[in-house]
């Protein structure tokens, strides 16, 4: 039989690899996961009270005939909201704020529930075998609803935002190989895309490629999917992974990101571009222990002084180290023994000089 699903309430909604649309957690390089994870087009249950990760209204997904699937959604909520510097400084744009009823500033208790968020769309997925296309056809408005009473700028400078979403996504699956990705239109900013592709070589060995080119401007307000910032915005990059398993229960990762990215400021262009190294080894010589050793190494280089009351941070190199030590029993009187050291070395260009931090942490749980 043929499902149909509704859903009321406040719910999660995730499409594709999330360039216009996904609630849930933001894609990120991670050191458990390995490449992004496609999530076709899923509605759930949301969980918590903040209204920056979630939509409020009511959405339905129903099964048709030869493979094909339907996901429909409209949504109406008042979410917590901050004034953002736009490309001209005498404009502001919106964004949300992720605080789920907790404010702690003025500024934010102002835009307590100050706007209204609308947004209605829907989304088509085709499987045959292996493979899933899908398209999806979406609609958001914001409208700001502070008056000139309770905000500290005429609420003339914040028009309301609309943006039309359009897209289409992709997954094909074999026992060697992954290839999935996504385009997406905005009416606002143009055209984005992120491609991946998984190599499993061997049943130890895996290998992805990630590319992403997103538009400039304003990010959709729930767009999750992978970069170096928490949106993704005005950047271009490419990912590589790397896994071994080795055969004595241990796992190698290693990660390399490329970036570059304009970041508009106060109507003053400002280039950047850098790159991220992970290395990280796990080895687990009984069941009970296990040994985990990772450097991270950070290096961003671009910039140029703004003119403000402090230089810009135009370039700055960070290094992180992880060293631990794990044991967990049933059995013996020592139920757990951790042991952990965390260092971390910081430059820029403010501070030629470095920056150092260490940390030790030890735990030790017994009967």
């Amino acid at each position: 039989p043929r499902a149909t699903g509704v859903t009321v309430g406040d719910y999660h909604l995730r499409i594709g690899l999330g360039l216009s649309w996904n609630t849930g957690m933001s894609g990120s390089l991670t050191s458990g996961i390995m490449g992004l994870r496609w999530m076709g087009q899923s509605m759930g249950v949301a969980s918590g009270t903040a209204t920056s990760v979630q939509l409020r209204g009511i959405g339905f997904q129903k099964e048709l005939k030869k493979g094909i699937s339907v996901l429909g959604w409209s949504a109406y909520q008042r979410p917590d909201v901050r004034l953002l510097y736009g490309s001209d400084s005498s404009q502001f744009l919106i964004g949300s704020l992720p605080l789920g009823g907790m404010t702690r500033t003025q500024t934010e208790w102002q835009g307590r529930k100050g706007s209204t968020f609308q947004s209605y769309g829907m989304s088509v997925m085709k499987e045959y075998k292996q493979f899933k296309i899908m398209i999806y056809s979406s609609l958001y408005k914001y409208n700001l609803g502070f008056t000139s009473k309770n905000l500290p700028w005429p609420s003339s400078i914040v028009p309301p935002q609309q943006n039309e979403l359009m897209g289409l996504s992709y997954h094909h699956s074999s026992r060697r190989w992954e290839w999935c990705g996504e385009w997406s239109f905005s009416g606002a900013n143009g055209l984005s895309t992120l491609q991946q592709l998984i190599l499993t070589p061997h049943a130890r060995l895996q290998t992805a490629w990630i590319g992403r080119r997103y538009a400039s401007g304003a990010a959709p307000p729930f767009a999750g999917a992978l970069g170096r910032q928490s949106s993704p915005i005005n950047e271009e990059g490419f990912t590589w992974m790397t896994q071994r398993l080795g055969k004595g229960r241990s796992r190698m990762l290693c990660v390399a990101d490329f970036y570059r990215h304009p970041m508009p400021r106060f109507g003053t262009p400002l280039s950047a571009h850098g790159h991220r190294i992970n290395l990280q080894y796990e080895w687990w010589p009984h069941r009970e222990h296990q040994l985990l050793g990772r450097l991270d190494v950070r290096k961003e280089w671009g910039g140029q002084n703004l003119g403000l009351s402090l230089p810009s941070i135009s370039d700055q190199e960070q290094k992180s180290w992880v060293l631990s030590w794990n044991h967990q029993s049933r059995q013996s009187p020592i139920r757990e023994c951790r042991v952990r050291f965390d260092g971390r070395t910081n430059t820029t260009n403010q501070t030629p000089y470095l920056v150092r931090s260490v940390a030790f942490s030890t735990r030790i749980r017994w009967v």
